[in-house]
């Protein structure tokens, strides 16, 4: 049985194939063991927020404006304190949207 490509393959695949640069950085907050990126994601072509546990980076809403993103960025940020669980946005027909429990990264 042939071993599937995990996310991270294929988001580093697609950024050989076309060149990706990292994206424009909107925004990027740590608070309470969670950290919230926003960026302009060049292989989307749109604005991206993620939050960041000790798994990875989660996509969680996408933009069409910078305005957007700003105002994405700050409302998941203001989610932080009680945020347990969230839908990963999937990745066109490549990656289907998931249920997360974030995991908490500890504070130093």
């Amino acid at each position: 049985m042939e071993e599937l490509m995990t996310e991270k393959d294929i988001n580093e695949l697609l950024g050989m194939i076309q060149g990706i640069q990292p994206g424009e950085k909107i925004g990027e907050t740590e608070r309470d063991g969670l950290t919230v990126s926003t960026i302009y994601a060049h292989d989307l072509h749109e604005f991206e927020t993620a939050i960041e546990d000790t798994e990875g980076f989660h996509p969680v809403e996408r933009y069409q404006t910078h305005e957007e993103a700003v105002e994405g960025h700050q409302k998941w940020v203001d989610k932080l304190p009680t945020l347990e669980t969230i839908t990963k946005l999937g990745y066109g027909s490549i990656i289907a949207p998931n249920f997360v429990i974030l995991e908490r990264k500890e504070e130093a």
